[in-house]
């Protein structure tokens, strides 16, 4: 029976998503699909151990239909069905991981270090490959920059430079948790790479990391006087590297002129405005900023105009320009309303302040501040990049936060088994 429902279910959902299933994110969701029918149904998934309220997540899904049913604009079945997923995609990773993942501590420390070193093979492929085949774009901001236009293995390059931001919080991690020479020169070619892609949130990332790595390793006096002369380093790095530039780029997004042609603009007033103008209920699902918005095209885009503007034509992707989806926020609030919003990133950032609650309570520093480095990580690229929209990225997020969560249980495990002996 459970092997009929899963197989059935599998079916209806292909079926459903097939127009959304023509790139590496669609396989990505595919395989996403596959792997949760296959806990829920083939091996009986045990909802009592994962530290998710089900109660919150069915209450969180009816208001989320209920103010799809009040909504303006009406879009169809599956651009509807294809937004609740995404919406739902990062606790049903969470679920995944919290009973497929042990708690055995070497496990989870020898995966984490696999990823990181999977990750660092693929920078210097990428490295490689950019200095022998050259960039993929002729505006080079600097010769340093080559991770900024090439990746190798990944199709988004938006994905590929924030997962290395991931494994730069994995490896700054496994530096603190038990700091060795090779933890360091694995941290500090993290660190380079991550320099490489000139991307302005990844480097704020790495520096927030840093500063996290001297709080822990230092003593109070030593910390102070490091953490200052640290960050009076900072402007010397910026001019050096020339990156002052790239971070006044950013005032274009307030301008008057971003407000009728740069994408990321565009979506922020936009979702603002039809959050107000559609109070309390916003868009509707698949109208606004989302992957449906995108893979069916929402008639909300043609009526703002978007369909004129560059990276947001229909058929932006096939001119090599696909702006589309940007970033979550104004996904939020434009289709779901200011309400529903609050509501859904409060249920979607409490396995985080859990797991920092818990971490503190236990005194493990090292857990308590890369978590906190993972949920601004996740904050700011809800704010800046299409990474936490991304499968990948979600997958890749939660698997991160589940794998510290199975660290503290394992390490509460292994100090109550000491009491005990003793």
């Amino acid at each position: 029976m459970n092997y009929k429902l899963s197989i059935s279910g599998f079916i209806l959902l292909l079926i459903v998503f097939s127009g959304s299933l023509t790139s590496v994110n669609g396989v990505t969701l595919l395989l996403t699909l596959i792997a949760f029918f296959c806990v829920l149904f083939v091996s009986q998934i045990n909802v009592q151990k994962v530290q998710l309220n089900f109660k919150v997540l069915i209450l969180l899904n009816s208001l989320i239909v209920i103010s799809d049913f009040f909504s303006s604009y009406q879009t169809s079945f599956a651009a509807k069905a294809l937004t609740l997923l995404y919406l739902n995609l990062p606790f049903i990773f969470y679920i995944i991981f919290d009973n497929l993942l042990s708690q055995n501590l070497k496990k989870i420390i020898a995966n984490l270090h696999l990823c990181t070193k999977f990750m660092l093979s693929l920078a210097l492929l990428s490295i490689g490959y950019g200095y022998i085949f050259g960039f993929n774009y002729a505006d080079v901001t600097s010769i340093f920059s080559v991770l900024r236009y090439v990746s190798v293995g990944f199709e988004n390059q938006v994905v590929f430079i924030l997962t290395l931001v991931v494994s730069h919080i994995i490896a700054s991690f496994l530096y603190c948790h038990k700091p060795t020479s090779a933890k360091l020169i694995l941290l500090s070619f993290m660190t380079i790479f991550v320099f490489m892609t000139f991307s302005r949130f990844a480097i704020l990332m790495v520096l927030i990391n840093i500063y996290f790595i001297i709080t822990i390793t230092f003593s109070r006096m030593k910390r102070i006087f490091i953490q200052f002369a640290f960050l009076l380093s900072i402007p010397a790095l910026f001019l050096g590297l020339g990156l002052f530039e790239r971070f006044l780029d950013l005032g274009a997004y307030f301008t008057e002129q971003a407000q009728t042609d740069v994408a990321r603009t565009l979506f922020f007033v936009n979702s603002l405005n039809l959050a107000l103008s559609n109070f309390p209920f916003g868009s509707g699902l698949g109208s606004f900023g989302g992957v449906a918005a995108k893979v069916f095209y929402s008639p909300v885009y043609y009526e703002m105009g978007f369909n004129n503007i560059y990276g947001l034509e229909p058929d932006a992707h096939l001119l090599g320009r696909d702006y589309r989806v940007d970033t979550l926020m104004p996904h939020y609030l434009g289709e779901l309303g200011f309400f529903v919003s609050a509501i859904y990133l409060l249920v979607f950032f409490l396995p985080f302040y859990r797991i920092f609650k818990l971490s503190k309570k236990n005194g493990m520093k090292d857990i308590q501040y890369f978590v906190s480095s993972l949920a601004i990580f996740t904050v700011g690229s809800m704010l800046s990049t299409p990474y936490i929209i991304n499968p990948v990225g979600i997958c890749i997020t939660m698997w991160l936060l589940v794998c510290f969560k199975k660290l503290l249980l394992g390490s509460k495990q292994i100090s109550t088994q000491s009491i005990n002996d003793h």
